[in-house]
């Protein structure tokens, strides 16, 4: 595996290929469903302020300020951020290990296929930074691709340089977000519900995720609880062997 800040580099090369070729794929029904959701949840505690962590060309930041929340999206890459500054929303460049807004200032914290580019040596800060910077009781729904333990280079791409992925099984996913809130809601979802076309490669090795990856999409709300800084409820689904 690369350093983490060479697979930082590596994300931003591939996302700045992709905006300059005008990718911008439409959100699945699984996407769909859960942010309407989330953002039912907002209303209802009437929470207006929400950052989109990872935000990519702002597809979710467009959804959360067509329903009157303030939404800023935050990226690695500038190609997306400019995409989503171009488009009328206010969005900053940043990574998730170092959040760039100030602790316990964020009403809502949105955050969906960020995670499975992050290694496992830097998860627990990821969360933590998701978590410092949500105000008390905010919800913080996090989504991410995992089933099972893998962790690499994948050789499936659309772009240069190839992107690393980190898969985490479920029961793993559950014990990590424990450790930063309690687990509201845990779901999983069978693949033609995301409605994306998911490619498995071929390989066992250390660069293709395996064919029986079972890549689910992970979705979690931390919110509020009652003992804890936060509560979580989490959503998957996984691709056919």
């Amino acid at each position: 595996m690369h350093e983490a800040a060479e697979l930082e580099r590596r994300l931003v090369r591939y996302y700045d290929a992709e905006a300059a070729a005008g990718v911008r794929s439409t959100l699945g029904p699984l996407r769909t469903r859960l942010q309407a959701r989330f953002r039912a949840l907002l209303h209802a505690e009437d929470r207006r302020f929400v950052v989109d962590v990872g935000a990519g060309p702002g597809r979710d930041v467009e959804g959360f300020a067509d329903d009157g929340f303030e939404a800023v999206g935050l990226d690695l890459g500038r190609a997306n951020v400019g995409l989503i500054a171009a488009a009328g929303f206010p969005a900053v460049v940043g990574s998730v290990v170092a959040l760039p807004f100030a602790s316990a200032s964020c009403e809502a914290v949105w955050t969906m296929s960020t995670l499975v580019h992050v290694p496992d040596e830097r998860l627990d800060a990821a969360l933590g930074e998701l978590v410092r910077i949500a105000a008390p009781g905010a919800p913080i729904a996090i989504g991410s691709w995992g089933g099972r333990d893998w962790e690499g280079i994948s050789d499936v791409t659309r772009f240069d340089p190839p992107r690393c992925f980190s898969l985490r099984a479920h029961g793993r996913w559950r014990t990590t977000l424990a450790r930063f809130g309690g687990i509201e809601q845990f779901e999983t979802a069978e693949p033609d519900q995301v409605g994306w076309s998911i490619s498995s490669p071929c390989s066992g090795s250390d660069r293709g995720m395996p064919r029986s990856s079972r890549c689910p999409v992970l979705a979690s709300n931390m919110c509020s609880a009652r003992d804890r800084p936060t509560r979580a409820c989490a959503s998957s689904a996984s691709t056919p062997d």
